[in-house]
């Protein structure tokens, strides 16, 4: 129930920010007795009852369903009288943080409600490192052909920031259905709106929907969730203007290195052609598309020039194409957790290095791009990574990110098996700097389903070797990250999975922090990561 400041709507799904990947968050921590942590105000009325961490509470869906389906109600399943007849009802119980009814929110990590406020705070000042705050409620939407494009909106406070961005994910059955960063400079205040399109998976049945965030912050403040239609959200299976013959598509996010030109595309139409400049900057453009659950598997594009094309989802590099003068048509797997979600697809074009002074520009034309069926791309197979073997820059099928003097990368001096590992290093020229952007790896891939009695693992081999204020992390769930021992040789680590990642898009993430002064440099190499069913994990 927000009181009182500006909002400012922003779509999420043109937001671009390639310099940094977003850290998952969701359920967590427990006090000393192992019950979660509740606020004295309460979202439940003891903390005995709550729903287990992670696991939503189905108040939502069980009042909306019950509600719509009574005997006499003129109006179908999802929807509500209105005046002008039947309305998109909101999904949510409590949607503005009250506490009303009790038990309407599953709250885990650093989550607490704040029910004198009438808001979900996420990830207080208290919480223990690694565990970030999320909530939670399963929800009905009704079927797309009978509401057309929806999207999820939620007010957005910063109490207390230690950046002036952050990062707020919604996740639907484990799945984080966009990126939904946005930035503000209002502390204090009630400053944005975080608006995320649907895609086709959460419409026409019962889905578990958690909001969560990361690290960038002390703490901030969500309230007034509602879903409403979009008619700027994308539809299922819709590229838009991939042939560029037409306005609309792709937006181009650095118009002097990348422009849509008439004559560089096939059979002399209009193409999308990138300059790539003596500094190596590169050209980006990008759309929201909401790739259907099934039909799609690949984007596929021509490609003519000398320049490198580079094609990411969410801001997560999925491959980098070589092209040639040949007018190659070029295809690019999409991974099975896209299926059913929309995307950010964004196209660019740049050097693996920077040209020497007075080298010719490298020049790269894009046009035909299109959603595509290709058996090729059945399976995860064909986009993931997991033994580092398959040679790329910096790590083919992961997102890297690291500051200068750090380092994130495939190194080959000593792999447990195969060619090649990650490896992330740090160094004490920059350790305790204001921004470090400490080395970190992030892997987006598929879980698949195991047995009733089985739950899902990760199951990696590590090298760890520290110095005295690193810290090396594995994450596998939104909310909470291991901490790994160290290991002055190749030791195997076994982490579950949250099980509601069954299925669907799962983000492995490692990282190691060094952002404290009075670091000399430490190093944690991985390799031979599996997906497995493990008896000691829940498996529901």
């Amino acid at each position: 129930m927000r009181r009182s400041g500006v909002v400012l709507a922003l779509l999420c799904a043109c937001q671009s920010d390639y310099a940094e990947a977003p850290v998952d968050a969701g359920p967590a921590p427990a006090d000393d007795a192992g019950d979660p942590i509740v606020d004295a105000g309460g979202s439940v009325d003891d903390a005995a009852t709550t729903p287990e961490a992670g696991a939503p509470s189905d108040a939502g869906a069980d009042a909306d369903a019950g509600a719509d389906a009574e005997a006499g109600s003129p109006c179908p399943i999802g929807f509500e009288l209105g005046t002008s007849g039947c309305v998109l009802a909101n999904p949510f119980v409590d949607p503005s943080f009250t506490g009303v009814p009790a038990g309407a929110w599953t709250v885990s990590g650093g989550a607490t409600m704040k029910t004198d406020l009438g808001v979900a705070r996420l990830a207080d000042v208290a919480t223990p490192r690694y565990h970030y705050g999320a909530v939670a409620q399963s929800i009905v939407l009704p079927p797309f052909a009978e509401t057309g494009p929806l999207a999820w909106l939620g007010d957005v406070m910063v109490v207390s920031s230690k950046r002036n961005d952050y990062p707020l994910v919604p996740f639907i059955d484990g799945v984080a259905i966009l990126d939904a960063r946005s930035r503000s400079s209002f502390v204090g205040t009630w400053s944005d709106t975080t608006r995320v399109c649907l895609g086709e998976a959460a419409y026409g049945k019962k889905t578990n929907f958690l909001v969560s965030t990361g690290d960038l912050f002390d703490r901030i403040d969500v309230d007034d969730f509602r879903v409403v239609p979009d008619p700027t959200c994308p539809r299922p299976g819709v590229l838009a203007n991939g042939d560029f013959e037409t306005a609309g598509g792709f937006q181009i996010a650095v118009p002097t290195t990348i422009n849509v030109v008439p004559g560089a595309g096939t059979n002399g139409s209009r193409a999308a052609k990138c300059l790539v400049s003596e500094s190596g900057s590169n050209g980006v453009m990008f759309q929201a598309v909401s790739i259907p659950k099934s039909g799609v598997n690949a984007v596929t594009m021509r490609t003519y020039g000398t320049g490198n094309v580079h094609v990411l989802l969410d801001q997560r590099e999925l491959v980098r194409l070589r092209s040639d003068p040949s007018r190659t048509t070029q295809t690019v797997c999409l991974p099975r957790w896209t299926h059913g979600v929309v995307s950010e697809l964004a196209i660019g074009c740049a050097q693996d290095s920077f040209r020497a002074p007075g080298e010719a520009p490298s020049e790269v034309a894009i046009d035909d791009v299109a959603f595509a069926e290709v058996a090729a791309c059945d399976g995860d197979a064909a986009v993931t990574n997991l033994g580092f073997e398959t040679s790329g820059d910096p790590v083919f099928g992961w997102f890297v990110t690291e500051r200068a003097g750090h380092f994130a990368g495939r190194a080959t001096a000593s792999p447990r098996s195969g060619s090649g590992y990650l490896s992330l290093q740090t160094s004490p020229d920059v350790c305790g700097s204001v921004r470090p952007w400490e080395p970190r790896a992030t892997l987006v891939t598929t879980v698949p389903a195991f047995t009733d009695t089985e739950g899902p693992a990760v199951r990696f081999w590590y090298r760890y070797q520290p110095d005295a204020v690193s810290v090396a992390t594995v994450s596998t769930n939104p909310v909470h990250r291991h901490e790994l021992a160290p290991a002055t040789t190749w030791t195997q680590h076994v982490e579950c999975i949250p099980p509601l990642h069954t299925g669907s898009r799962f983000t492995l993430h490692f990282e190691l922090d060094g952002r404290v002064n009075g670091c000399t440099g430490a190093t944690l190499d991985v390799d031979d990561i599996e997906i497995v069913p493990d008896p000691t994990c829940p498996s529901e």
